[in-house]
């Protein structure tokens, strides 16, 4: 290995597919009090999205890093799950399919033709082809789409971003106290299988450096998160479901990994502690009839994560 990057062995130790069980301390968990962690203070705020009482804490290691334990309803997690399931993999965003399924932007969603019990005659797949197509979705792009080839937004090419996300955003912003200036703009969204990962990288391409906001939802993944530069070692935390990171300040800029989402056994058996918001999510779904959204929330996880591109039209390259 590189022996100035000292991010890498970390990352790859949790990827490996023979991962040993983990060393105590050597994950960090948000229901354990953990000297790494530091209560960060709630403001109290009444709104419907959120719980009356939120835990947060800030990572002492990555300054700027703040994160929050489940701090939504019931119903702002059903939610936030139909709208990634339903509406997010839709004609109007772009997703990774496209360059090799043109098609699949049409005017019912892979999801919705997935759920048909009587497809229309003139349907181009039947509905275990368009469930199929679905669980090869890995990445949907919102607001500002990013492009992967440049590494560069564009003003030109954009789509509404999800009021629905908005709303969540600041309601989050309101219980951090923080800059209610910070729109959010753009997002990607991810659709993960158990055992998949995210390479050591950082968030640099938008035109300004404003908070992150990144929300888990499903299995539980491992988050890593080092400093500015590759040499810095990361420090490793679990997100369960529902939890947010927020990237804020010397964090915003650092290099963060996605090493490993946990299968449940591993969940279950790496980890002495546990809560039970995705079995409560998975039975929510469930009493609203929405069972094959439980059956996905139970083997992938999704990653939500938004942020600003620019303050304002200056900020647009010429």
């Amino acid at each position: 290995d590189d022996p100035v990057n000292a991010f890498k062995p970390a990352y790859k130790r949790f990827k490996a597919k023979d991962c040993a069980f983990p060393c105590p301390g050597e994950v960090l968990d948000l229901l354990k009090s953990s000297p790494p962690l530091k209560p960060r203070p709630c403001c109290a705020i009444e709104n419907e999205l959120l719980k009356e009482t939120c835990t947060a804490f800030e990572l002492t290691a990555a300054p700027g890093l703040l994160i929050i334990r489940n701090p939504f309803t019931a119903s702002s997690l059903r939610q936030l799950v139909t709208t990634c399931l339903h509406e997010i993999p839709s004609r109007n965003n772009v997703c990774n399919l496209d360059a090799h399924h043109q098609h699949v932007h049409e005017p019912t969603t892979l999801w919705q033709q997935g759920c048909a019990s009587q497809p229309p005659s003139d349907a181009e797949r039947t509905p275990e082809q368009a469930q199929q197509l679905f669980n090869k979705i890995s990445w949907v792009t919102i607001g500002f789409h990013y492009d992967w080839t440049e590494k560069v937004y564009h003003r030109t090419k954009h789509t509404p971003f999800p009021d629905s996300f908005k709303a969540i955003a600041r309601a989050l912003q309101e219980l951090l106290a923080m800059d209610l200036a910070v729109e959010m703009q753009a997002g990607i969204v991810n659709y993960y299988h158990q055992r998949m990962s995210l390479g050591p990288h950082t968030d640099h391409s938008e035109f300004v450096s404003k908070p992150l906001i990144s929300i888990s939802l499903g299995l539980s993944a491992l988050f890593q998160i080092g400093g500015a530069t590759l040499a810095d070692a990361p420090t490793t935390l679990r997100l369960q479901c529902g939890d947010v990171v927020v990237m804020s300040q010397a964090a915003r800029q650092s290099y963060h990994a996605v090493p490993r989402v946990l299968t449940p056994d591993e969940d279950e058996t790496w980890f002495d502690s546990h809560d039970n918001t995705n079995a409560e999510l998975v039975q929510d779904l469930l009493k609203h009839g929405l069972a094959r959204e439980a059956e996905y929330i139970q083997t992938h996880r999704i990653n939500i994560n938004m942020r600003q591109v620019v303050v304002s039209d200056e900020d647009w390259p010429a």
